[in-house]
């Protein structure tokens, strides 16, 4: 909790307590967070709006296996850029590594529209 507050950044993911997720909502809702550090779950039907989303990858982990990111999904991720009654736009960049599948992104992307 101290390097929310020193750094105002926080992460967001699945093995994280329902209460902990919660709150990292909260002060992202509230401004009081410069980034968060979010897997899939940020998509899953959480209120969790941002200026911008970045992707590191277009690959997801269910538990058992990591798999590419659907269309909607990809779709839900980018949506949260561009803050209701906040900001007038919205960004989401993509940032290629070692493993990402250019091609999928380009493809979630022409799907997505």
């Amino acid at each position: 909790m101290e390097y929310m507050k020193t750094l105002d950044v926080a992460s967001h993911h699945s093995r994280q307590l329902p209460r902990w997720k919660l709150l990292i909502e909260q002060l992202m809702t509230e401004g009081l967070l410069e980034a968060v550090f979010a897997t899939s779950t940020a998509a899953a039907g959480v209120n969790f709006p941002a200026r911008s989303v970045v992707f590191l990858d277009p690959d997801r982990y269910n538990g058992h296996e990591f798999l590419p990111l659907t269309a909607i999904e990809f779709h839900q991720m980018t949506g949260r850029a561009g803050r209701r009654g906040k900001d007038n736009i919205g960004f989401a960049s993509v940032i290629p590594g070692r493993f990402m599948d250019v091609k999928l992104i380009a493809e979630l992307l022409r799907l997505s529209t």
